[in-house]
């Protein structure tokens, strides 16, 4: 299990090959996204992708920004087996 706790990101750029995202979970599986706050990022603030399952997020903090979640990411490679639970999370001002 991976655990992602309490972090607080706001403003993120491009750093290396990413793309900008404050949160990127690829390929993977059994992760918790549990009490962040998350804003403003280059991209987008939360993506799950490429085959990534069993992925919870849970009481964060979203706001100002126009692509909160993404999950899957091209319908040429489907993410079929993915699977993500959202709870108790706040979808603040500045989203859009």
């Amino acid at each position: 299990m991976i655990l992602i706790f309490n972090r607080v990101s706001h403003h993120v750029g491009i750093r290396g090959d990413s793309d900008g995202d404050a949160i990127c979970i690829f390929g993977t599986s059994d992760v918790w996204i549990d009490h962040c706050s998350l804003a403003g990022s280059y991209d987008g603030l939360i993506d799950v992708v490429a085959d990534s399952t069993d992925i919870t997020i849970s009481n964060n903090h979203f706001v100002r920004h126009d692509k909160a979640l993404l999950f899957g990411a091209s319908d040429a490679t489907p993410d079929e087996n993915m699977r993500v639970t959202l709870a108790y999370n706040h979808f603040g001002k500045g989203l859009t």
